[in-house]
C-alpha cells in the first residue's frame, strides 16, 4: 500500500512541474521584454506569478499608483487576454 501511495505523490509531483514549466518560461519572457519597463500595466503583468488573484485597491497599493492608473492597467490587461475578471460567487 505504501508503494502506492509514493508512486502517486512521485506522479503527481511530475505533472506539477510539467505545468510550471511553460508558466516560468512565460515569467522569464514577459521579465525579459517588459521587465525594466516602468508603465503599471506591465508591472502588473509581470507580478501576477507571484500574486494571480488581485483587486483593483491590490493594484494601487502594490505600485502606489492612484486608483485610476489601477483600474486601466487591469482593463488593458484584460483587453490583451492576460486578465478575467471573476466574481466571488464564482
Amino acid at each position: 500500500m505504501a508503494l502506492v501511495f509514493h508512486r502517486r505523490i512521485a506522479k503527481q509531483a511530475e505533472e506539477s512541474v510539467i505545468r510550471i514549466l511553460p508558466l516560468d518560461e512565460l515569467r522569464r519572457r514577459y521579465e525579459d521584454e517588459h521587465g525594466g519597463v516602468a508603465y503599471t500595466k506591465i508591472q502588473l503583468a509581470c507580478k501576477l506569478f507571484e500574486q494571480p488573484s488581485l483587486t483593483t485597491k491590490t493594484v494601487t497599493k502594490l505600485f502606489d499608483v492612484e486608483f485610476s492608473m489601477a483600474s486601466r492597467a487591469i482593463t488593458a490587461l484584460e483587453d490583451d487576454g492576460v486578465l478575467e475578471e471573476v466574481t466571488a460567487n464564482a
